[in-house]
């Protein structure tokens, strides 16, 4: 199965994980047959910010808050979050619960050599690679493509340490029409986790706040902050 191949084509684990069975089942049904299809065609839940834009790729301004009550936290149904017809923020959902500390940081050091294969380039050549990377990574089935580019490393990072994401977007910040102008992922999180993920926030200056629903929600002007954060998570 092309999913289970690593860099090189050598083997990335011995057995296919049951989240990337879930990813690839999805992948299969939504782009198969599309030749530009949005994977993840969400309805967004989270608050508009102020943002103030940015010329280039990776580069938005947006007003970054660290702030959790944790009174307002809820964890989903196990029906919810196992759920396989897509959630009401979220129509194409996918159960990603599972996923390993080493698999998570794997994702996120493949996902991060890509954002620097990008970010060394020109304003001039930087649309055409990055539509190369991501047709690269749809034929491949490769578990990345299930997610906007740059915000799939840190959406694992997250199942990786308990987390439940339920939706993401990468903002149009590598083009095409997004549903806000920034990067974001909304998902549930045990209380446990709050600490390890403020401090993780703090330090690659990503926004964490509150949602609706018990859900909290992680934004940034640029999807290498979530990547780094993903890396310090998984770390």
């Amino acid at each position: 199965s092309p999913v289970t191949m690593g860099r090189n084509g050598r083997s990335r684990w011995s057995e296919i994980p049951k989240w990337i069975e879930r990813v690839v089942h999805l992948f299969n049904g939504v782009v198969r047959g599309s030749e530009r299809q949005d994977f993840l065609g969400r309805r967004a839940v989270i608050r508009p910010r102020r943002t103030t834009g940015g010329k280039m790729f990776f580069d938005r301004d947006v007003d970054i808050e660290q702030k959790v009550d944790t009174s307002m936290l809820s964890l989903p149904s196990e029906k919810r979050a196992a759920s396989e017809d897509g959630l009401s923020e979220n129509h194409a959902y996918v159960d990603v619960r599972g996923v390993t500390s080493d698999e998570a940081r794997e994702m996120a050091e493949e996902e991060r050599e890509l954002l620097q294969r990008i970010l060394a380039l020109d304003d001039e050549n930087q649309d055409s690679t990055i539509e190369e990377i991501e047709d690269a990574l749809r034929e491949e089935f490769h578990p990345l493509a299930g997610f906007d580019l740059g915000v799939g490393g840190l959406v694992l990072a997250l199942s990786s340490i308990g987390c439940i994401p339920i939706s993401s977007c990468n903002g149009g910040v590598m083009g095409g029409t997004h549903s806000l102008p920034h990067p974001w992922i909304v998902f549930h999180a045990p209380v446990a986790t709050i600490d390890q993920l403020l401090s993780a926030a703090v330090g690659a200056g990503v926004g964490l706040v509150n949602n609706d629903g018990g859900m909290l929600e992680l934004y940034s002007g640029s999807v290498s902050n979530f990547n780094e954060m993903a890396t310090v998570l998984t770390s």
